[in-house]
């Protein structure tokens, strides 16, 4: 987070969320969004809000790994609310690892694949 590059900056993010949320199965993108938003937000305005902030994130991260720059695409309130998602979906992560069912990589593969499969919010 202590970037000082725009574009390795978003990269980061995006390789952040993907660690925790990447299911192995899908549309990257449309699957890291949705279990972000589900895993962070309360309602179904912040779940949704989260869900555009990421698929959002998704685009510039592909702007930046083919070349492009973000420089002027990124304003300092979207970098702060990227920064508080990951940091939500960190502690929410690890705050769940310590359950004895998600301690292994089975149990956190089965709770991914159940977030997936019971949650998709996106047009409900």
């Amino acid at each position: 987070m202590s970037e000082r590059e725009l574009n390795p900056l978003i990269i980061k993010y995006a390789t952040c969320l993907e660690a925790l949320f990447n299911s192995r199965e899908g549309g990257i993108s449309e699957q890291i969004s949705e279990f972000t938003a589900h895993v962070i937000g309360q309602t179904k305005d912040e779940r949704m809000n989260i869900y555009s902030s990421i698929k959002k994130l998704y685009s510039f991260r592909s702007n930046a790994v083919h070349g492009g720059s973000v420089v002027s695409s990124i304003d300092s309130e979207f970098l702060s609310h990227i920064m508080f998602i990951c940091e939500s979906a960190l502690l929410k992560m690890a705050y769940y690892s310590q359950e004895d069912y998600y301690q292994n990589s089975k149990g956190y593969e089965k709770f991914v694949q159940y977030i997936l499969r019971e949650y998709r919010f996106f047009g409900i």
